[in-house]
């Protein structure tokens, strides 16, 4: 009866900081988004931020899922280009006229490299106003989240 009732302390400890964690991340996010940029995330099914080193295998799949909202006037997803120091070599590896878009960020000040893990992408799927970490799927020649 007693290890059932740790566990049970255990269960419910794990699953209430999971939830909190989740919601600090979205809050921090949601603020600096709004603080930084102006932006509400409500408009947007998925938020991906990109470093600007880690894995490039992570990273090239990521941008090219950039790539393919590339020619679209609206994207329903918010890309955050992080750690680059100077607007310049982000515009060399991703195209001048790419930075012009309104769904794509450069942030130079790294103010987005803390939500970033291991050099690797993260893509936060946005529904029902909740974050969910979601991964990158490349098939059929398109890019996808999973």
């Amino acid at each position: 009866m007693r290890n059932i009732l740790i566990i049970s302390i255990l269960s419910w400890l794990t699953l209430t900081s999971c939830t909190s964690n989740e919601r600090d991340k979205k809050e921090s996010l949601e603020t600096l988004l709004k603080d930084r940029y102006n932006i509400s995330i409500q408009r947007y099914k998925a938020v991906v931020l990109i470093p600007s080193s880690g894995c490039n295998e992570c990273i090239n799949e990521a941008e090219g899922l950039l790539q393919q909202e590339f020619n679209k006037d609206v994207s329903d997803y918010l890309f955050l280009i992080t750690g680059y120091e100077h607007s310049k070599t982000a515009k060399i590896r991703l195209g001048e006229s790419a930075l012009g878009k309104n769904y794509i960020l450069l942030d130079t000040l790294s103010h987005f490299t803390p939500f970033i893990n291991n050099g690797k992408p993260i893509v936060y799927r946005i529904e029902n106003n909740k974050f969910y970490e979601a991964r990158i799927d490349y098939s059929n020649n398109i890019y996808t989240l999973n």
